[in-house]
Protein backbone atom coordinates (compact mmCIF):
# COMPACT_ATOMS: atom_id res chain seq x y z
CA UNK A 1 0.00 0.00 0.00
CA UNK A 2 1.45 3.29 -1.41
CA UNK A 3 -0.17 5.12 1.41
CA UNK A 4 0.67 5.66 4.78
CA UNK A 5 -1.45 5.31 8.06
CA UNK A 6 -4.67 4.32 8.60
CA UNK A 7 -7.60 4.62 6.53
CA UNK A 8 -10.55 6.45 8.92
CA UNK A 9 -13.62 6.06 6.58
CA UNK A 10 -16.79 8.18 7.38
CA UNK A 11 -20.04 8.39 6.09
CA UNK A 12 -20.73 11.36 5.39
CA UNK A 13 -24.25 11.73 4.20
CA UNK A 14 -25.80 9.14 1.49
CA UNK A 15 -23.46 10.66 -1.03
CA UNK A 16 -20.64 11.53 0.56
CA UNK A 17 -17.60 9.34 2.51
CA UNK A 18 -14.58 11.32 4.28
CA UNK A 19 -11.46 9.50 4.61
CA UNK A 20 -8.78 10.75 6.46
CA UNK A 21 -5.89 8.96 8.17
CA UNK A 22 -3.60 8.63 5.31
CA UNK A 23 -0.53 10.61 3.50
CA UNK A 24 1.45 9.44 0.70
CA UNK A 25 5.42 9.85 0.40
CA UNK A 26 7.42 11.27 -2.31
CA UNK A 27 5.95 10.30 -5.78
CA UNK A 28 3.71 7.71 -3.93
CA UNK A 29 0.28 6.45 -5.63
CA UNK A 30 -2.72 5.22 -3.44
CA UNK A 31 -5.63 3.97 -4.91
CA UNK A 32 -9.23 3.51 -3.23
CA UNK A 33 -12.06 1.38 -4.74
CA UNK A 34 -15.67 0.36 -3.70
CA UNK A 35 -16.12 -2.88 -1.73
CA UNK A 36 -17.20 -4.46 -5.42
CA UNK A 37 -13.63 -4.09 -6.26
CA UNK A 38 -12.14 -5.24 -2.65
CA UNK A 39 -10.72 -8.25 -3.86
CA UNK A 40 -8.89 -6.61 -6.41
CA UNK A 41 -5.16 -6.62 -5.31
CA UNK A 42 -5.22 -2.81 -7.33
CA UNK A 43 -7.35 -1.11 -3.64
CA UNK A 44 -5.38 0.07 -1.32
CA UNK A 45 -8.79 1.47 0.93
CA UNK A 46 -12.09 0.18 0.32
CA UNK A 47 -15.10 2.65 0.31
CA UNK A 48 -18.70 1.08 0.97
CA UNK A 49 -20.99 0.96 -2.40
CA UNK A 50 -23.20 2.91 -3.12
CA UNK A 51 -26.78 1.55 -3.78
CA UNK A 52 -27.00 2.76 -7.03
CA UNK A 53 -24.87 4.73 -9.65
CA UNK A 54 -26.27 5.15 -13.04
CA UNK A 55 -28.28 8.67 -12.88
CA UNK A 56 -30.22 9.88 -16.00
CA UNK A 57 -27.46 12.15 -18.32
CA UNK A 58 -29.01 15.51 -19.04
CA UNK A 59 -28.42 15.16 -22.42
CA UNK A 60 -30.20 11.55 -22.90
CA UNK A 61 -28.42 8.38 -22.10
CA UNK A 62 -26.59 7.76 -18.76
CA UNK A 63 -23.67 9.35 -16.22
CA UNK A 64 -21.52 6.31 -15.80
CA UNK A 65 -20.06 6.36 -12.49
CA UNK A 66 -16.62 7.35 -13.54
CA UNK A 67 -18.67 10.89 -14.27
CA UNK A 68 -20.76 10.36 -11.49
CA UNK A 69 -18.51 10.91 -8.38
CA UNK A 70 -16.23 13.43 -7.74
CA UNK A 71 -12.95 13.34 -5.33
CA UNK A 72 -11.50 16.83 -3.38
CA UNK A 73 -8.37 15.73 -1.76
CA UNK A 74 -7.09 18.83 0.69
CA UNK A 75 -3.82 18.81 3.01
CA UNK A 76 -5.18 19.20 6.32
CA UNK A 77 -1.81 19.13 8.23
CA UNK A 78 -0.68 22.34 10.18
CA UNK A 79 2.97 21.11 10.33
CA UNK A 80 3.05 21.01 6.43
CA UNK A 81 5.65 23.13 4.73
CA UNK A 82 4.99 22.22 1.08
CA UNK A 83 1.84 22.82 -1.39
CA UNK A 84 0.41 19.03 -1.77
CA UNK A 85 0.43 18.09 -5.50
CA UNK A 86 -2.11 15.44 -5.27
CA UNK A 87 -2.99 14.30 -9.00
CA UNK A 88 -6.16 12.51 -8.82
CA UNK A 89 -7.44 10.16 -11.78
CA UNK A 90 -10.68 8.20 -11.97
CA UNK A 91 -10.74 5.24 -14.19
CA UNK A 92 -13.63 2.07 -14.62
CA UNK A 93 -17.14 2.65 -14.87
CA UNK A 94 -19.00 -0.10 -12.52
CA UNK A 95 -18.53 -0.67 -9.12
CA UNK A 96 -16.45 -3.79 -9.95
CA UNK A 97 -13.28 -1.91 -11.87
CA UNK A 98 -14.00 1.54 -10.07
CA UNK A 99 -10.63 3.28 -8.95
CA UNK A 100 -9.52 6.37 -7.62
CA UNK A 101 -5.58 6.80 -8.57
CA UNK A 102 -4.06 9.50 -5.84
CA UNK A 103 -0.54 10.45 -6.99
CA UNK A 104 2.14 12.83 -4.57
CA UNK A 105 3.86 14.87 -7.84
CA UNK A 106 5.62 17.03 -5.26
CA UNK A 107 8.94 16.45 -4.06
CA UNK A 108 8.29 16.02 -0.13
CA UNK A 109 5.84 14.03 1.47
CA UNK A 110 1.85 14.70 2.05
CA UNK A 111 1.19 15.88 4.81
CA UNK A 112 -2.22 14.29 6.30
CA UNK A 113 -4.93 14.14 4.16
CA UNK A 114 -8.86 14.56 3.82
CA UNK A 115 -10.19 13.14 0.87
CA UNK A 116 -13.51 13.56 0.21
CA UNK A 117 -15.22 11.32 -2.56
CA UNK A 118 -18.94 12.33 -3.58
CA UNK A 119 -21.73 10.87 -5.65
CA UNK A 120 -23.89 12.29 -7.56
CA UNK A 121 -24.66 16.49 -6.70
Amino acid sequence: MAFTGVAVIAKISDKKVRITGLSLGIGATGTIGLAANAASSEVDVTMPNWDAYDVPGTHGGNVTLNESVSVDVRCVDAAATTTEEIAVVKTGTVPADFLITLTNRDAALSGALEIDVSFGD
